[in-house]
């Protein structure tokens, strides 16, 4: 008999437990990780994880470590997933950075660059 241990992200937390439920003897035992970090996901280490768990202060203390004067759409999904989230949903992180005056939008269309206007 082996004891299995491992992390699962909250929306798959139900189809893995219907999985293993014909698999094991006994109940399992679930526990709430808050703040933590599969070992699997080792990009930005110092990204994960940090401030209060909302996303976009995840994404103005990343921004504070890094200092870019520009960003685009692909560091912005580097981050995402560098986070354990999605990287579709990169521009939701950038929608809310703007409206918070962390970043200006330059360009249009595919040709978008934002621009860094946080102090350090």
């Amino acid at each position: 008999m082996f004891r299995v241990e491992f992390f699962v992200e909250d929306e798959k937390l139900s189809y893995a437990l219907r999985t293993l439920t014909g698999l094991t003897s006994g109940l399992p035992h679930v526990q709430h990780e808050a703040e933590t970090v599969p070992p699997v996901m080792l990009w930005p280490k110092k990204a994960m994880r940090r401030g209060n768990g909302k996303l976009i202060d995840q994404f103005t203390a990343h921004l504070r470590r890094q200092q870019p004067k520009e960003i685009n759409a692909a560091w912005a999904r580097k981050f995402m997933l560098g986070i354990g989230a999605s990287p579709r949903s990169y521009s939701h992180v950038l929608a809310q950075a703007a409206k918070k005056g962390l970043l200006k939008k330059k360009g249009f269309s595919r040709n978008v660059i934002w621009q860094v206007t946080l102090k350090p």
